[in-house]
């Protein structure tokens, strides 16, 4: 597995951000579990963004904060176990 290290120089340096340790307390609260750390420092380093044009990734503090954006897509997704369960056989909402 590639790290930072590599990424960077595949991607170039990352822009100047100033994240804070306290950016992954509340996203790691709603999940229930520590985040890795190597996910943690390549959005610390690089933030929101799309990768290729084709892997988007969201940070918590970015445009499109990370927290919002799991809310948005957990109640969505209880919705439609709701409405047919049955499509969702190893899931619970």
């Amino acid at each position: 597995m590639a790290g930072l290290g590599d990424l960077v120089q595949l991607l170039g340096p990352p822009p100047v951000r100033h994240p804070s340790p306290d950016d992954w307390a509340e996203v790691e609260g709603y999940v229930g579990s520590a985040l890795p750390g190597d996910f943690k420092a390549f959005l610390d380093a690089y933030g929101t963004g799309a990768i290729c044009g084709e892997l988007v990734v969201f940070h918590p503090r970015g445009s499109s904060p990370l927290l919002d954006r799991m809310r948005k897509i957990h109640e969505s997704f209880g919705q439609s176990w709701r409405r047919d369960s049955d499509k969702y056989p190893h899931s619970e909402a």
